[in-house]
């Protein structure tokens, strides 16, 4: 009876074993080569990742490093300016009525906006209607004029009613 027992019994469970021993071993190599691949692959994922974030941070940092000398360097600008227009007004030759009128006018087309510079640089006659300038441009042409109307009465008077027509706007 235990051999019969042993027959039916051992022969199937043993060859059931010996398949599924052999499968799962197979299934788990994969399984634990996946594993490994798996991990290998993320391992050199982070790195990449790591250096990307950090690019990312310093990208930021240096554009606002940027962006605030951009801010230092126009202030410097605007006071160098200011400095040379102020030592042009004194060193100018022209009539005693304008020489008051000069820097005023000056810093009052400096506060004027952008539209009003183009339409000072439109109403002087210094920009044609369809070209394009920079407002640097169009105040360094306002400038020049400027400075050339500012040796005559007659032209000066006729400039600085052009600034007040646009700036009363």
């Amino acid at each position: 009876m235990l051999k019969i027992f042993g027959f039916f019994l051992g022969i199937p469970v043993a060859l059931m074993i010996s398949i599924i021993s052999f499968v799962g071993v197979k299934t788990y190599r994969n399984i634990e080569d996946a594993a490994v691949r798996a991990t290998a692959l993320e391992n050199a994922l982070s790195g990449p990742e790591t250096q990307l974030a950090e690019i990312k941070r310093r990208i930021n940092q240096l554009e606002s490093d940027l962006k605030s000398r951009i801010t230092e360097l126009a202030k410097d600008q605007e006071t160098t300016q200011q400095t040379i227009d102020d030592v042009q007004s004194e060193l100018s030759i022209q009539p005693a009525a304008i020489r008051g009128q000069v820097l005023p006018l000056r810093r009052k087309i400096r506060g004027l906006s952008d539209p009003q510079i183009f339409e000072l640089a439109r109403e002087l006659g210094l920009v044609k209607r369809n070209e394009r300038l920079a407002r640097s441009q169009a105040e360094s042409r306002i400038a020049n004029e400027l400075d050339l109307a500012r040796e005559n009465e007659t032209d000066f008077g006729k400039f600085k009613a052009a600034v007040d027509k646009v700036a009363g706007k």
